[in-house]
């Protein structure tokens, strides 16, 4: 479980993924999950309520080469169905990689 505002260090090897429960509580802010890369190419993947088989089925993607920001809107949470509960976020690394998680609810957008 990762806790708001809370920063967690951690690495993970090519191609494989470390995974983490979040409670989203609020109805009216974003849900937004910062990833800084030490070294390695980190992507983010989120998805409300379970983890999914594969990471084409997950609900939210970041997949961009530089640092990772994933915004998650209430408007996207109550389109999935998932305004406030648990959400997993995935990290996944396609080389290995050294990072830095934190995850917040907010009206703003800066890590």
């Amino acid at each position: 479980m990762i806790r708001e505002n809370v920063v967690l260090e951690d690495f993970i090897n090519y191609d494989d993924k470390a995974c983490y429960e979040y409670t989203v509580n609020s109805t009216d802010k974003n849900l937004r999950i910062g990833v800084y890369s030490f070294s390695g190419n980190p992507d983010i993947y989120v998805n409300p309520n379970s983890i999914p088989e594969s990471l084409d089925m997950f609900a939210f993607k970041a997949e961009e080469a530089s640092d990772d920001v994933l915004v998650i809107t209430p408007k996207d949470r109550e389109e999935k169905g998932y305004m406030t509960g648990p959400y997993y976020i995935c990290i996944h690394a396609k080389s290995n990689t050294s990072y830095r998680i934190r995850v917040s609810e907010t009206f703003t957008n800066f890590y």
